[in-house]
């Protein structure tokens, strides 16, 4: 039951205003803390009380257009777990990549006896250094 603060009338339903002495109704109140509110407060609330967060009935308001439990609100740091996970995968990608090929490059630098081939083995093994560089600097970052 809901009751007019100014003229004392009982009414089954929230209304807008009150059927007897046409006074704006703004409130909704709550039966297991007596908490008055808004009837927007109570709905945006998923028919729940803001103090006591007990289930609060409205009649002429639908709860099948809401769902059981509030979503939890979006932290900024929501995506930082899958960040890491993402990059630690990343760093295990490149060292598997320079421990496989960095015993190739270095035998071709020190076995060939062509040229152009040591040069470009040097390239690689340069190019396998900063992978692992490269690659720890993303294990730092997915730990921090």
């Amino acid at each position: 039951m809901y009751k007019c603060s100014n003229c004392g009338n009982m009414m089954t339903q929230p209304l807008d205003r009150c059927p007897s002495c046409r006074v704006v109704l703004s409130g909704v109140r709550c039966e297991a803390c007596l908490y008055v509110g808004g009837k927007t407060e109570f709905v945006n609330n998923h028919h729940r009380c803001p103090r006591c967060n007990s289930m609060v009935t409205i009649p002429g308001v639908s709860r099948s257009t809401f769902p059981s439990r509030p979503r939890q609100p979006y932290t900024p740091g929501m995506g930082l777990a899958v960040t890491g996970l993402v990059l630690t995968l990343l760093n295990a990608v490149f060292t598997f990549i320079c421990i496989v090929s960095l015993p190739i490059c270095l035998f071709v630098a020190f076995k060939t006896k062509e040229r152009n081939a040591r040069r470009v083995a040097y390239v690689g093994i340069g190019l396998h250094i900063l992978m692992i560089i490269a690659s720890q600097i993303l294990l730092y970052l997915a730990l921090s």
